[in-house]
């Protein structure tokens, strides 16, 4: 049997130049999934088709990101990539179902996108899976004068940077598997195949590195709060026990949705997905096709 095949789209948001992959065709449920910082679309391919047969599922590549556009002036707030978000919603609700709702998967910073457009727009949102991410960091825990200082600092720095150039696709994976001890070397060589390009003397990865640096501002945990309690849907969490994130404050934020509940999966870290596949895949078809 071949390989089910996605194909592959664009959108403009803001002058930007979106990509997204689309898994089925148009006319069943939207299903949505987004990648967290410094990653891409093609990293749910092992999950995105096992959703077909009762969804059009919608993988984007974030600003910045895989295949789109990288923004100018390192405009990579959370803000921003909600809109990118709000822009899809509205495209993809306008080919399955213009009155239905949509399913939406996050990874990290994925998980924080999706949760903020929940609690935006709730009346569009049927199911909500959040991945190692809650959209809080420590670092907004720094006083304000300190964290413009240190942004400040990066975005002079970025203006120096030239892309890290690896050798081959062998040599851009080993980061990625010293950093993940449970990733497989078969995925990891076919996520650096998919998410690097090629240039002179090797490949370099496709994301901008200025869009790993996270803004000097964001919105407070009261603010935060009042997302969380406005999203009507039900919420799922899932991390590691072995999370190098360290968000074990999960659960403290759980009060302040309507209906959401936590998973904690063994044997797994940041890239939850990619460490125990079955598990996740297993609990991910029993809250969205409940």
């Amino acid at each position: 049997m071949s390989r089910l095949e996605p194909s592959s789209h664009f959108y403009t948001v803001s002058g930007l130049r979106l990509h997204y992959l689309r898994w089925g065709e148009p006319g069943r449920p939207a299903l949505i999934f987004v990648h967290g910082g410094r990653d891409h679309a093609h990293m749910w391919d092992w999950v995105a088709p096992e959703f077909v047969g009762s969804h059009t599922v919608y993988v984007p590549d974030l600003r910045g990101h895989g295949d789109s556009q990288w923004a100018q002036a390192s405009q990579y707030a959370i803000v921003d990539f909600v809109t990118d978000l709000a822009a899809l919603v509205t495209r993809v609700r306008e080919e399955t179902d213009p009155t239905g709702k949509v399913g939406l998967v996050g990874h990290s910073r994925g998980a924080g996108i999706v949760l903020r457009y929940a609690g935006t727009f709730p009346e569009l949102v049927g199911r909500v899976v959040a991945i190692d991410g809650i959209g809080r960091h420590t670092r907004w825990e720094t006083p304000a004068p300190e964290r413009l200082r240190a942004w400040i600092g990066h975005r002079l720095d970025a203006d120096g940077w030239t892309p890290r150039v690896y050798a081959s696709i062998e040599a851009a994976a080993e980061p990625a598997m010293r950093v993940n001890r449970h990733l497989n070397r078969e995925l990891a060589l076919e996520l650096a195949r998919l998410g690097t390009r090629s240039t002179d003397g090797g490949v370099v990865w496709k994301f901008d590195p200025r869009a790993h640096y996270h803004p000097a501002y964001d919105f407070g945990d009261d603010e935060l709060r009042s997302f969380f309690s406005n999203i009507a849907a039900p919420v799922l969490f899932m991390r590691g026990d072995e999370s190098h994130l360290g968000i074990g404050n999960v659960e403290e934020w759980l009060p302040a949705f309507r209906e959401a509940r936590s998973v904690i999966i063994p044997q797994a870290g940041h890239w939850v997905q990619h460490d125990q596949p079955e598990e996740v895949l297993r609990l991910l078809r029993e809250f969205l096709l409940d």
